[in-house]
This record gives C-alpha cells, structure tokens and sequence, in this order.
C-alpha cells in the first residue's frame, strides 16, 4: 500500500499529498532505504503502491493554484483538472495530458526507482490517467481510450530507462482490448476474482466460474494478469464463508473447519494457475474479520479503514495452520527453479463453470492437474488429463489411473486433489525423518513399481554395516520396519510384501539406512 506522504497518520495512504518523501508515520529517508536494501539482500522485490492519479487539498500543487471560491482547482493549474473527468475520483484529478504532470510524474519515478532503488509500482486507479470526460459514466470511462493507452506506455517506457525490468502493475479494470495491448506491451494488470473465488468458497454455483480469474481466459498473449482473492478493497472469504455460507444436511461451508478446507482448494487453483498472483495479509491463515470491522470489533462501513485485529495466535489453530501449510506447499512448487517456465507459461486450460473445477497445465517439466468439487453435495465429473498414464496425487496418499485422456471422478463437498505426472511429492520425507542424516549414496532399484503383491529391492553396499529398511507414507506416517540385521558389502537383495499399514493404493516411501547415513525410495502400490 501507498507510503509516500500522506494526510494523517492512520490511513491507507490513498489521500496523497507529497510525493517524493516516505510518509512519517512509516520512518525516515535512511529507515525505508534500509528496510529496501534489507529486502533485496533476501531476494525480496520491494514494489510501491503509488497514487498519482489525484492529490489533496494540502498538496501545494493544489495549493498554489486554488480557487477557493468554487472550493476547486483553479483553471490555470498546470497540473489538476478544476473537475474530475471521471467516476470515483477522490481528492482533485491530475490533468495526465498535460505537461506539467508529465514532467512530475517522470520525476517521481525517476526518484523512487534511483534514489529508493525500489523495483516498480502498483499504480493506483490507472483507469482514471484519462482526460475524456466521463464524469458518472461508468461504462464509458472503462471504454477503449487511444491517449490512456499513449499515457501508460510513455509512462511505462520512463521506468524501464530508469530501472530496466521494473515491474508496472496497473489497477485498471478497463476493457479487455485495452488491458491487453498493456499487458502486450509489459505492464501488468490487477486481476480481481474475490467475488468469483469467494462464490465458490461459499458453495454457490452463480458466477462462481474462474474463467476470467486467467490470463488465457481472457484471450491474453502474455500471462501479465496478477490474480487475487483477496485485497484491500475486498470482502474476506473467510468471513463471508462463516456468514453468509451454503449448507446441505450436516455440511455447511460456515463452520470454521470446512471454510478453512475450502479456501484451501481455492487456493489450489489460484496459486498453481500460471502467471504473477498477490495475497493479502493473513488470507492464508483464514482471517475472518469484515473487512468493515471497527476497532471495538463491530461492523460498520464507516469503519472500512480502521485498523484490523493482528492475528498471529492463528497459527495455534491446527485447522488455520494447515490452511498456511498448504498455501506454502502450493508456492514452493511454482517457486520450484525446475518448475518456473511453465508457471509463467500459456499451456494450461481451466475449465470452472460447474461445481466440479479442473485446471490442466500441460508444462514441459511438469504436468498438473488441480480438480475440485466445490458443491455443498457430492458430484461426479469427467475430467481431462494431459496424458494417460498414472497421476500421484501430490498431497494424499492417493494415484489415479488414466485411459483415453480423461477419467471419471466423484468429489465430496469440498474434496479437492493436485495430480502431477510424474512420481514427485512436495513432502520431503527426510524432512520428517532426519533431516541431519547424510545421503547413502548407493543405487537401488525396486521391481516392479508400481507393487501389486510384492517388488524386489535391489543395491549395491559401499560398505559393511547394520542395515536397517524401513516404509513410511506419504505423510511420514510410520508403516513398520521392513528388515533390520548385519549386512556385507555388495550385492543385496530383499523382497518387499504388502503388510497390514501397506495395504491402501498410493505413494510409499521406502527408507534404507547403513552406518548412519540414508536413502530414500519411491514405491507405489495398487490394487
């Protein structure tokens, strides 16, 4: 949010003034360069909420030229219109075709870029950078329009000169034709889904389609589309879920349990999408406060810009930390250096108009395949794979076959799965075992894998020692020691059946630990 120098000190920082000074109540000049420098030094891009398209009234480029007859800009400010040329306008609007505000507007980025070496701007209300004049029009305001277009790319052209690759995120909310010659272009897009996500959330059908949550569901070239569920503008899904939830029998999206579970899900689709996302600040940990709440915690819409309960004790819920855990697992996948060309690729589809939603990315290092039911009752539906083959489920102990690029599912309320095509798993079974125990480096092989009745385990000892093998689930969960004993250097041989905590279809992991040191391997069993 917006920290250049505003009016008051307990304000989101909308009601601009100065723009070239850090606001007080956030710390000095040398803190906020400190605070940058810190974030770089941990890989972290620093990007600045910037509001330029209006200022207020204790701006002295309001100010020095200020009618105070008509309470107004004066009508030779070289900088503010005397009226605002369009809807939602707060403050006084900035003349952005003329070339006093060109010039200011050049210099803060120019500033902040250089001076702060921060690395870009979310532009706020970029859809108001306009001088037709559409004072109450909303469907024209958002019409294609030529000179917001020139504005943005002049603008966008000054950032790069200044700080090569600077990220240029616009708040537009335009027309389609429009967004997408911008995002062609390199700038990004605020993409809002919270009504769309928060419908689904709250086991609605109606306009609970992600469609247009997408890059490509919009018909994009280039995934410049920066999806949210949630901001600070927006309704908290969460709360909404506990309100104003869907329920069927015993199943109700308003207790705190399945609310959590779906905004799980939800998150599922919205974080494993290809293209840029943004979260907004305890989203992952299900925060359900309005966002209208006061500071003594009731709900009033007067109070939308009070300041909120901070709510780390979260965390000691195990039903909000597991919905943390899942928003982690979900960004450390896409995060994934093996990964990363095809989260900002176009090679996925989504298909989100029923209650059972699927999305397919069809990725040249990974192939995923993230389904939902999203109903408050069980649904069955035919979903499509990239491939045939075995899928694993990344975060269950589950697999699924597929024959003839599709196969037929049925969900509970609230089920979801994440299938990838290869035998991966983002738990990190050395992670719940030892993580401080060195890698046995020896080959092994296990045939057949997949195991129906039994596999044979083949390796090569380095060395002599006590050998012990051990299985575990994909959880981690402990399904028995295998064999344990005295074993020679060499050739080794041991024959693995299904036991009484083996007995389910899915991932298994298969544990060998010599002298100290371990090795791990994958085994799948089906039926």
């Amino acid at each position: 949010m917006p920290f250049s120098e505003f009016e008051g000190n307990d304000s989101w920082g909308y009601n601009s003034s100065f723009f070239f000074a850090p606001d007080k109540f956030y710390g000095t000049e040398l803190a906020i360069k400190e605070f940058i420098d810190s974030a770089h030094a941990k890989g972290i891009a620093v990007i600045m909420d910037m509001v330029l398209n209006h200022v207020f009234g204790s701006s002295p480029l309001a100010q020095m030229y200020w009618d105070s007859k008509a309470s107004a800009p004066a009508a030779n400010n070289p900088w503010l219109n005397t009226a605002a040329k369009h809807p939602f306008n707060v403050g006084n609007d900035f003349n952005h075709e003329s070339p006093a505000t060109k010039q200011l507007v050049s210099n803060v980025v120019k500033h902040w870029l250089t001076q702060y070496h921060i690395d870009g701007f979310r532009w706020d209300l970029s859809k108001g950078f306009t001088q037709k004049n559409n004072p109450t029009d909303v469907n024209a305001w958002g019409a294609y329009d030529a000179s917001r277009i020139t504005i943005w790319k002049n603008i966008y052209d000054t950032m790069q000169k200044a700080s090569n690759n600077s990220y240029c995120i616009l708040e537009h909310f335009a027309d389609n034709t429009e967004e997408k010659e911008l995002a062609d272009y390199g700038m990004l897009l605020w993409g809002n889904a919270n009504y769309n996500f928060n419908q689904a959330t709250m086991g609605f059908t109606t306009d609970a389609s992600f469609n247009n949550a997408f890059a490509n569901g919009r018909g994009w070239n280039q995934q410049h589309l920066v999806t949210y569920m949630e901001s600070h503008d927006e309704e908290r899904l969460m709360y909404k879920n506990t309100m104003y939830g869907n329920t069927s029998g015993a199943y109700s999206t308003r207790d705190l349990a399945t609310g959590l579970k779906r905004n799980e899900m939800a998150a599922a689709f919205w974080a494993l999408t290809p293209g840029p996302k943004t979260m907004w600040q305890f989203g992952e940990l299900g925060y359900d406060y309005s966002i209208n709440t006061c500071t003594d915690l009731s709900v009033n819409n007067n109070c939308r810009l009070s300041m909120k309960p901070i709510k780390w004790d979260y965390l000691a819920n195990t039903n909000r930390k597991g919905l943390y855990n899942a928003y982690a697992q979900f960004l450390k996948l896409r995060n994934n250096p093996s990964y990363t060309n095809d989260f900002i690729s176009n090679k996925y589809t989504v298909t989100s108009t029923g209650v059972v939603k699927s999305m397919q990315l069809n990725g040249d290092s990974i192939k995923l395949v993230v389904l939902g039911n999203f109903d408050v009752n069980p649904a069955t539906a035919n979903v499509p794979f990239p491939s045939d083959g075995i899928w694993y489920s990344m975060y269950t102990n589950k697999y699924q076959s597929v024959v003839g690029g599709s196969a037929s599912i049925t969900l509970q309320p609230g089920e979801y799965y994440v299938y990838a095509n290869k035998n991966i798993s983002t738990v990190t079974i050395t992670d719940v075992l030892n993580p401080d125990m060195p890698e046995l480096k020896i080959p092994v092989t296990i045939t057949p894998n997949p195991l129906r009745t039994s596999a044979t385990i083949n390796y090569q000892l380095t060395e002599s020692g006590q050998l012990s093998i051990h299985a575990y689930d994909m959880n981690g969960n402990d399904c028995g020691v295998l064999y344990t004993g005295y074993k020679q250097k060499g050739s080794q041989q041991f024959i693995i059946n299904k036991n009484a905590r083996m007995q389910m279809p899915g991932m298994y992991f298969i544990s060998i630990t010599l002298n100290q040191k371990q090795k791990i391997n994958k085994l799948l069993i089906t039926n």
